[in-house]
């Protein structure tokens, strides 16, 4: 009986078509189901053999503690200073959204003292 070995919901496509190719490499035969239309389910990748799933698992853990060194050697996360100079506009709206909402919230408060 076939064995889910991940949900491709959230996942790169990087990492998905990498651990495609490490399955292969390693010899395990899998299959791939393809998300739904409405984006109920994701998509999975599966083990078609029970008795290859814990060498798929190795094979998995393996190339999961790879992945994760390389992208955190290679990109550094984005802070806040770099996301408002690359989307000013939104930075902006969000800013002058949240302001509003704070001043409908206190509205009331205000007027009880003055």
């Amino acid at each position: 009986m076939a064995r889910r070995i991940l949900n491709l919901r959230g996942v790169t496509i990087e990492e998905a078509e990498g651990l495609r190719q490490a399955l292969e490499a390693g010899g395990v035969e899998f299959y791939e189901t393809p998300p739904s239309a409405f984006g109920i389910s994701a998509g999975s990748i599966w083990i078609c053999r029970d008795e290859e799933f814990d060498r798929a698992k190795e094979i998995f853990d393996a190339f999961q503690h790879a992945f994760a060194a390389e992208a955190r050697e290679n990109h550094a996360p984005e802070s806040l200073a770099d996301y408002a100079r690359r989307n000013p506009g939104r930075v902006a709206g969000y800013t002058a959204a949240a302001l509003a909402v704070l001043l409908v919230m206190f509205w009331p408060v205000l007027h009880l003292w003055g």
